[in-house]
């Protein structure tokens, strides 16, 4: 140890290895006068509004999913003025209509599919069905014929049975089954017995539990982005061990439930987006499902903040002498009310209709949450945290997506004034 002489010095605070210092490092207190928790985000929203489901005991959960008998559909081929009385559906279509239905054969009068064309309204009555071509009577109620191309709309307008006429078997449509699997989450951690017991500015206590405290806070995070995005996948047990040849289970997501299962998805294919959108996709829903589309919008923080300046940018914000106001918290529309709901767990440039009521998270029997103390041979010690879970999602058609929009904030019609 060696000590250090000073003379002719005024003494002052200054520590060693500064110009001028007089006091040895080795003599120096630290004042260390607070430890501020971490900031990044570890909550999980999602999580806390989606049901509680009942636990599994299956590594393949299911659901049911009824359906209605479609009431509409497309043209398999042209219809022109000239043809008789044979017209071609699309495939599989054919099992959707009966004898003596009456059809209504129009044009779509946008591009885009969402509106019909009434000026060129055709009414045939179907006489008899072979695959999906049905024979049919044209001009049926004094409408006129008149030409359709491939993939024109139709829909059922009504059944009209002549007199003296036997029965025919009705269409009819049964559901199918969706699927999961459950995913496991795990975290280990270790710590010597000595470190166990040793406080530091960060810890106070038990180092150990607090490290599998921090963890257990971290599993619940990746739970909730794998009920966000997760892709499904059958597992194996091929090997034990540290196995790279394992394939673990994983679980479908919402995102994933809804693109693969819900039949609304819309891509805009780099286009701004526009509360527009949002109603069309809204629109269609309230057409096709009873009760309307789901309500609530899952989406990015940097496309939360699209819809703040969207609406009415020419009156942008709410503004008295001390308030502004720049916040969208829902949209309204004739269709029903969306609410944003902003998360960090999101990818930007997708929005997801959802209903957390019908969305439910499952853990498996038995693994719920838990904490196992493993074996070592040494004087240290090691715990770790694991859980099994998985999702269901009810009512998929309910749902929907709109996603591949332009992401540049700086295309949208933001002001530079209240």
């Amino acid at each position: 140890m060696a000590k250090t002489n000073f003379g002719g010095t005024l003494l002052n605070p200054v520590g060693a290895n500064t110009t001028g210092w007089t006091i040895p490092s080795d003599s120096i207190i630290r004042s260390v006068a607070s430890w501020a928790d971490a900031l990044e985000p570890r909550r999980t929203p999602v999580l806390t509004r989606c049901g509680k489901g009942k636990a599994i005991d299956q590594i393949k959960i299911e659901w049911g999913q009824s359906y209605h008998t479609a009431v509409s559909g497309k043209l398999g081929a042209t219809v022109t003025t000239t043809d008789g009385t044979s017209i071609t559906l699309d495939t599989g279509e054919g099992k959707l209509l009966q004898p003596w239905m009456v059809l209504e054969i129009m044009d779509w009068a946008d591009t885009g599919k969402t509106r019909l064309n009434y000026d060129n309204r055709e009414e045939v009555v179907v006489t008899a069905i072979s695959g999906d071509t049905i024979t049919v009577q044209r001009e049926a109620n004094n409408t006129k014929k008149h030409e359709s191309a491939n993939g024109q709309y139709w829909a059922v307008a009504g059944v009209a049975m002549p007199y003296n006429t036997d029965f025919a078997l009705s269409p009819f449509t049964r559901g199918d089954l969706i699927y999961n699997h459950p995913q496991r989450f795990y975290a280990e951690v270790a710590a010597d017995v000595a470190a166990r017991n040793t406080p530091t500015y960060e810890t106070s206590g038990d180092q150990l539990l607090k490290d599998l405290e921090e963890q257990t806070m971290l599993l619940k995070y990746y739970l909730e982005r794998s009920i966000v995005s997760g892709v499904r996948q059958s597992g194996d047990a091929a090997a034990t061990g540290a196995s790279t040849n394992q394939k673990p289970y994983k679980m479908g997501g919402i995102d994933y439930f809804i693109t693969n299962h819900s039949g609304r998805v819309l891509n805009l294919n780099g286009k701004t987006l526009s509360a527009y959108d949002l109603e069309g996709h809204l629109r269609d829903m309230f057409k096709e499902v009873d009760d309307g589309g789901a309500k609530t919008l899952l989406m990015g923080v940097d496309t939360a903040s699209i819809f703040d300046s969207l609406l009415n940018p020419i009156r942008q914000a709410t503004v008295n002498d001390t308030k502004v106001n720049l916040v969208v918290d829902s949209v309204r529309f004739r269709w029903g009310t969306l609410e944003i709901m902003p998360t960090q767990h999101m990818p930007e440039g997708m929005i997801l209709f959802v209903d957390f009521k019908d969305i439910k998270v499952h853990p498996y029997k038995g693994v719920a949450w838990s904490t196992k103390t493993l074996a070592t041979d040494g004087p240290y010690d090691k715990m770790a945290v694991f859980g099994d879970y998985t999702i269901s999602v009810d009512k998929v058609q309910r749902m929907g997506k709109i996603y591949g929009f332009d992401m540049n904030l700086d295309n949208y019609p933001r002001k530079e004034f209240f």
